[in-house]
């Protein structure tokens, strides 16, 4: 009879300790928790649209991979979406993130060492060649002039400038091809960088495999005046952009990228070097 009473104590307090763990509120860590209490995550994406990352429809409305990494973010956390598109450029992102004015910046963003000294990376979600569009006829130009490779011609003994994005990673990426010397003309958008392209105001215009590729794809007559050349050494990781004081919303994001199995990376096509 004793035992028996004992073990009907037993399966009692088992029984009112599991019930007090179904009833018991979920608790998260700070950085989660302001998020969940809010009700909406934040995230900041660059103005210029990078399909099939983030573009807009016809619609007006953000479509692509980042947007639905975004969303299923926000899923997970049982919160709406908002999204803060402020940003000029991409360099503009980070005193959002540091500024804790975006929860995350998944914007199509290079994950490099100059920005890991100041805000948090995920782990990468995609890898993509970085790319060169040249000028055919000032290209031949130049060989004529004994400037026979891209080294020669963006050298610190010439006045030839490479065109970059403003506010963007391929600032550093273009001196780490060319040297810190390397003379950069940097422009905010591809109309007007396309438009110095075709007239011979440069040679060559610096970014990566995906833009190129878009470009020429929507614009194949260009291929009689520009030459499209894969770096298939030189790539560029994309990842997504943390505050630095918000760890665990980046264990988050991570346990998210791996459990979604989500790695995007594109296959190199057209010239290369």
């Amino acid at each position: 009879m004793f035992f028996s009473l004992r073990f009907f104590l037993f399966l009692l307090v088992a029984f009112c300790h599991c019930f007090y763990l179904c009833e018991a509120k979920i608790t998260y860590t700070p950085s989660i928790q302001s998020i969940v209490d809010r009700g909406y995550l934040v995230i900041g994406i660059c103005k210029i649209d990078q399909p099939p990352f983030y573009a807009h429809d016809t619609e007006g409305q953000l479509k692509g991979y980042d947007i639905d990494i975004a969303k299923g973010l926000a899923d997970g956390l049982g919160v709406k979406l908002k999204i803060d598109d402020s940003a000029k450029n991409w360099d503009d992102l980070i005193p959002l993130l540091l500024e804790e004015k975006i929860d995350l910046a998944i914007s199509f963003l290079s994950k490099t060492i100059e920005r890991s000294k100041s805000i948090l990376f995920s782990q990468s979600y995609a890898k993509i060649n970085q790319a060169l569009l040249v000028n055919r006829l000032r290209l031949s130009q130049a060989k004529i002039k004994g400037l026979n490779t891209l080294e020669k011609i963006f050298s610190k003994n010439t006045q030839e400038e490479l065109i970059v994005y403003e506010g963007s990673s391929y600032v550093k990426f273009a001196q780490d091809l060319f040297g810190n010397d390397v003379k950069l003309a940097p422009y905010k958008n591809q109309d007007e960088i396309i438009k110095k392209l075709l007239n011979g105001n440069h040679t060559a215009f610096l970014t990566d495999q995906l833009e190129i590729n878009n470009y020429v794809d929507a614009n194949p007559e260009s291929k009689l005046k520009l030459l499209p050349i894969i770096l298939k050494k030189n790539y560029d990781l994309i990842a997504i952009g943390i505050p630095v004081q918000n760890k665990h919303l980046q264990h988050y994001v991570n346990n998210y990228l791996e459990t979604q199995n989500i790695f995007i990376e594109l296959k190199t096509k057209e010239n290369k070097k």
